[in-house]
């Protein structure tokens, strides 16, 4: 795999190469792309249960997230301590 370096010099090692990625890098900057807009057209697709079921599923993930920080920081605490600090968290999260 390439360096960002190594690929930077690469893509700027002719003319050419050089024209067709600022080329690109201009249609990026194209002025209707709104990404907000785009979000929020795509979330009215999105049936309300499906939202909920990502919302708690991204729930369940800060979940396991937050416990295996937990349990980096704490290798001693059994499963249940673990589970009881992370309820702590979100319950404080909520304050």
């Amino acid at each position: 795999m390439a360096s960002a370096g190594k690929l930077t010099s690469q893509v700027a090692a002719t003319p050419a190469r050089a024209a067709g990625a600022a080329a690109y890098i201009g249609l990026m900057q194209v002025a209707d792309f709104d990404p907000g807009r785009i979000l929020r057209e795509a979330a009215g697709r999105v049936t309300v249960e499906e939202k909920l079921a990502v919302a708690h599923r991204l729930r369940e993930l800060a979940w396991e997230v937050k416990a295996g920080a937990i349990r980096a920081q704490h290798p001693g605490l059994s499963e249940a301590a673990v589970q009881d600090r992370v309820r702590e968290v979100f319950r404080r999260a909520l304050d």
